[in-house]
């Protein structure tokens, strides 16, 4: 089921801070203008000895008109909640693949 949510200031969201991650993203964007990533952090406290550990994941969101996106719901392999690296990577060479010229 797609979400569909609103943003009224989305110049955060054209790049992010993986260089590797940004470079497959600014290739999209240059073939889809439309297409932006929002990047958030997550501190998850894991017990009393060990350190708080930071998750880095993304929401891969697509421009309907005006300050409406859809969020992209991105499968994966049971075990991540959220969308990271690997996953959103995979959609953008995905993309890109797609839109090859031959």
């Amino acid at each position: 089921m797609p979400l569909c949510t609103y943003y009224s200031d989305v110049e955060n969201f054209k790049q992010v801070s993986d260089p590797d991650l940004n470079e497959l993203f600014q290739q999209v964007r240059a073939i889809d203008d439309r297409y932006y990533i929002r990047e958030h952090e997550y501190t998850q406290n894991r017990g009393w000895f060990l350190k708080p550990q930071t998750i880095k994941f993304y929401s891969v969101l697509y421009h309907i008109h005006s300050t409406e996106y859809q969020q992209l719901n991105l499968c994966n392999d049971g075990f991540d909640v959220y969308p990271n690296y690997s996953i959103v990577g995979a959609y953008l060479l995905g993309f890109l693949n797609g839109n090859r010229k031959s």
